[in-house]
Parts: structure tokens; C-alpha cells; sequence
């Protein structure tokens, strides 16, 4: 088990990660696994099978999948190419499995474990569900301590390859093993496991509806433990990619001298897609700097967002007309204006924005697009007033006001959504303009965001 782990890229064909927004904060993952597990009598769940020479084809054998972070896996299903299900190990035997392999791993490299019998107990606090556990492995890792009492040798852990990376793994999350017939072992196939995950946002919700835009990242399951690591995202029709980005494939190449060197390539990305399917692909020799995807969402330009713009033009245009109209004739004709045609005429409109504002779109959506809807409840309120206006002042002069203001606060609203579509170019003219040349430094994420 200990060689299939820290070898998972050499049998280990192709990873995936489809995210699939079910709710608001929430989507559907689906880590697919194209592998052809090892055929070796070790991997038998049945201990008393692994010294047998001939395995019967029945049996099961063990094949681990992936390290999933710790918590709660809800609606977990596991099932391979044909759709029928795939058993998995529970939590319990997980923890017992993940402290024997590490167990195995430490004492293998000889002088390594000081003090052989509090081990176990240390590394069943690692990899156990206790909220201390990463903080339990960053200590065994970097003081080789737990508790403050000397465990293992520090020093001669970090001169291991992989060991202390694989410590820090099972401390922040378990090792998924799933239960497959022994005849599978050997021959190429496809697992998944289907769970819910909570997104994990950047930023605050009121630069949400002020920007229109969403951050998210999106974990990145093993990225590097596979021939070859795909990033699939699923989007409702209601928001569009901004952009979406994974960090460089590392490959290696020849330097002057002759010798080998790892160079780490530009991160892909996508740019101003509105697919609704995304697509990015990538290889990783070792671990990736960075273990999350960013997504760029921006929401989709469908029936709120035109009605919002079109019904600006539209204000703006009816009271215009109105009001001139209404300027050029005479006192009798004026007054014609406020009857009932003119507040039937528009109260119809106001009623078409009312009705398109309370339409339902996907949750995840739905802050992204909340500003349109505000603004049409905001269109319907005016074409009311000037409905009502019509209606109840007697005044023209009065009543030229009340559809010159409509028009203006129509046009007003018009234009700030029109310099809302900008909002990343805004952004980094106000960040210019208020730090000037001593702009303080920004992260990575920070510089691809406003790049957008």
C-alpha cells in the first residue's frame, strides 16, 4: 500500500475533477480515476489471502484512490465504468490503515523513529479526526515532536523524498480506499466518487454586487499523482466564465551545461469564455505551487440583464417624449396627456419589468444577476409613479417634472450599468490613481483578477 501511494502516478493514468453548482454555495464533485491498480496478493482484504499463492477471483482487494480533505462526505456514492457501485472502507479502517502505512514508512529508514512507542499514538492523532491533527503533523514534520516529546528525528525526515509531504497530507485529510474484486487488479479501468462540496469564495459579498463578479476556488484533488490531471466545470446558463485558471505544467528540460532542470510553464487558463462546459488540462511532475483552481464568474447576459438595459433607454426615451410633447401644445391639449390611456400605456411596461424580476435562475446565479432584478422592481416603481402622476396631478408644469425626473433617474441607472460591464478596468484605474507608483504588492490571484 505504501508503494502504491507514493507511486500513484506510475499506475495512475488520468485524474478529473467535474464541479457541478447544485445551490447557492454548494456544488456536486466528481473525481473520476482511470488507473490500472497493481496486481500483487498484498492488496487482498482478506489478511489471511496476501501469503496465499493463488487468490480466488471473487475476492476482494483494496485499490486507494485519492486523499480527500477531512469532514463530512454528503451524498458520497463510489462507482466504476458501468455504473454499478463500489464499496469503500469506512472512516474507522481508514485511520487504521493510513497510521500503519506512515508506521511502515518511518521505520523503514533507519535511525529515523527515536521513541518507537509513543509513535503510533502520534500518528493516530495525525491521521484521526481530531481538530488538532493538522497541527499535529506540521509539529511531527518540523520539530519532529508531539506533545513537545521527541518522536522522530526531524533533520533526517526532510531528507526522505516524500515522507514528510505524505504526513502533512493525512493530517489535513484521509486516504479514500476503495474495495474492488481482486480479478480487476491488473487491468485498466475508471472509478469515481461522486460528493457534495461547499465552494470556497474570495472576496466579500458586497464587491459581489457592485463588481458582478464571484471568485471561487475549487480544489484540486491529487493533481500530481497521475500521468495527467483534467479540470472540468460545469456552469448553469445563468452566469459565464470570466475566467478560469490552474497552475503550470511542470516539465523538464535541458540546460546549457547538459544537465536536467524542472521549468515551471505559464498557468492555463481560459479568458472570456462563455461555455457552459469548461475544459483545462495539465500534467504535474511534483505537486503544483498552488493546490486550487480560480474561477472568475461574471453573470450571464440572458433576459434580466437586456430588460435592465433596455428598459433604462426605454424610461429615459418615454419621458423625453413626454415632457416635450407635453411642453409644445396647448394648456387643453396638455392636460389631455393625464388621463388613463397615458397611465394604462404605462402601466403595462411597469408591469412586464415587474414580472421579469421575480423570475427564478439557478442559485448560484442569483447574486451575480441581483442587481438587475433591483433595478427592473426600480424601473416598475417609476413607470407607476408616472402612471400615477398622470392620473392624480392636475399641473402640466407639475407633471413635466415628474417625467423629466423619470427619464433622468432612467438614464442615470442606465449608465451605471453600463460602467458596471467595466468593472475591472475601474478597478485598476481607481488602484493607480489612489497608490500610485507605490502600490503595495499583490498576490498572484490578486494580478490574474484584475488582468480580467
Amino acid at each position: 500500500m505504501a508503494s502504491a501511494v507514493l507511486g500513484w502516478n506510475e499506475w495512475c493514468h488520468r485524474r478529473q475533477d467535474s464541479y457541478i453548482p447544485v445551490e447557492q454555495d454548494r456544488g456536486q464533485v466528481q473525481h473520476s480515476v482511470d488507473c490500472t491498480p497493481m496486481r500483487d496478493p498484498s492488496f487482498a482484504l482478506n489478511p489471511e489471502l496476501r501469503s496465499a499463492q493463488e487468490i480466488p477471483s471473487e475476492a476482494q482487494a483494496l485499490v486507494p484512490l485519492a486523499i480527500v480533505r477531512k469532514g463530512v462526505l454528503r451524498e458520497f456514492e463510489a462507482f466504476d465504468r458501468s455504473g454499478a457501485g463500489v464499496p469503500v472502507l469506512t472512516r474507522e479502517q481508514n485511520i487504521d490503515l493510513s497510521a500503519g502505512l506512515l508506521a511502515v514508512l518511518l521505520l523503514r529508514v533507519e535511525g529515523l523513529v527515536v521513541d518507537p512507542e509513543q509513535l503510533m499514538e502520534c500518528l493516530f492523532a495525525v491521521v484521526g479526526d481530531e481538530p488538532g491533527a493538522v497541527n499535529a503533523a506540521r509539529e511531527l514534520v518540523e520539530q519532529g515532536s508531539y506533545r513537545q516529546h521527541r518522536i522522530i528525528d526531524h533533520e533526517l525526515l526532510q531528507q526522505t523524498a516524500q515522507i514528510p509531504e505524505l504526513i502533512r497530507n493525512l493530517g489535513a485529510g484521509f486516504l479514500l480506499v476503495a474495495v474492488v474484486p481482486y480479478r480487476d487488479l491488473g487491468s485498466r479501468g475508471i472509478i469515481r466518487v461522486s460528493y457534495l462540496w461547499d465552494f470556497k469564495f474570495v472576496g466579500r459579498k458586497a464587491m459581489t454586487f457592485l463588481k458582478g463578479h464571484r471568485s471561487i476556488q475549487l480544489p484540486m484533488t491529487a493533481a500530481s499523482d497521475s500521468q495527467a490531471y483534467h479540470l472540468e466545470v460545469r456552469l448553469p446558463a445563468n452566469v459565464r466564465c470570466l475566467g478560469l485558471s490552474i497552475p503550470g505544467s511542470i516539465q523538464v528540460a535541458q540546460a546549457p551545461d547538459g544537465a536536467p532542470r524542472t521549468v515551471i510553464q505559464p498557468d492555463h487558463e481560459i479568458g472570456k469564455s462563455t461555455d457552459s462546459t469548461l475544459h483545462l488540462r495539465a500534467s504535474y511532475l511534483i505537486p503544483p505551487y498552488r493546490s486550487e483552481a480560480w474561477l472568475e464568474l461574471v453573470g450571464s447576459r440572458r433576459d434580466t440583464f437586456w430588460a435592465a438595459i433596455l428598459g433604462g433607454i426605454f424610461i429615459g426615451v418615454v419621458g423625453v417624449l413626454l415632457t416635450f410633447f407635453s411642453g409644445s401644445l396647448s394648456s387643453d391639449q396638455a392636460d389631455a396627456l393625464g388621463d388613463s390611456t397615458t397611465a394604462l400605456t404605462l402601466s403595462v411596461p411597469a408591469v412586464f419589468f415587474g414580472y421579469i424580476s421575480t423570475q427564478q435562475d439557478h442559485l448560484l446565479g442569483q447574486p451575480l444577476t441581483l442587481v438587475y432584478r433591483l433595478v427592473l422592481l426600480v424601473y416598475a416603481g417609476i413607470l407607476m409613479s408616472m402612471a400615477g402622476a398622470s392620473m392624480f396631478v392636475a399641473s402640466a408644469p407639475i407633471l413635466r417634472t415628474i417625467w423629466a425626473a423619470g427619464a433622468g433617474l432612467g438614464f442615470l441607472i442606465l449608465a451605471c450599468l453600463l460602467l458596471r460591464l467595466r468593472a475591472g478596468f475601474w478597478h485598476r484605474i481607481i488602484r493607480r490613481i489612489w497608490f500610485g507608483a507605490d502600490a503595495p504588492a499583490l498576490s498572484a490571484e490578486d494580478r490574474w483578477r484584475l488582468q480580467l
